[in-house]
């Protein structure tokens, strides 16, 4: 066999199908077993907050996931873990909105002086 016939004949391609990364697949199990997602919350709880991404940029923190239960506005005080952070912008769908509500799926933006530890699958209360 030449050059030229190896490269006009072509390989199979293996059929590779959809990867989910592990951790992703952890945090999807953790949600659909956890109870406060799919029920309400106690009564002494407002607001809470699914985290499902977490990213730290200067004196800011962005928040992934879902408002499980009431409304935060922008401009807000919060406090999670012991600290208290401002709201300082909130995103629904990639668009800037002013406020959040339960059921609605977007990014809290944070401001900061230290950081509390806050992990991807938690629910945050305040």
């Amino acid at each position: 066999m030449n050059i030229l016939q190896l490269l006009g004949k072509k390989k199979q391609k293996k059929n590779l199908g959809v990867c989910i990364p592990t951790a992703r697949k952890q945090i999807a199990q953790k949600a659909a077993e956890e109870p406060s997602l799919t029920g309400p919350l106690p009564d002494s709880t407002v607001n809470a907050f699914f985290v499902e991404g977490v990213f730290a940029v200067h004196d800011s923190i962005s928040l992934q996931g879902k408002m499980v239960q009431g409304t935060t506005r922008i401009g807000n005080l919060i406090e999670i873990k012991g600290k208290e952070l401002l709201v300082k912008d909130i995103s629904v769908e990639k668009k800037p909105v002013d406020c959040i509500h339960g059921g609605e799926r977007g990014t809290l933006f944070l401001l900061a002086k230290y950081f509390p530890i806050i992990r991807q699958g938690d629910t945050l209360e305040f």
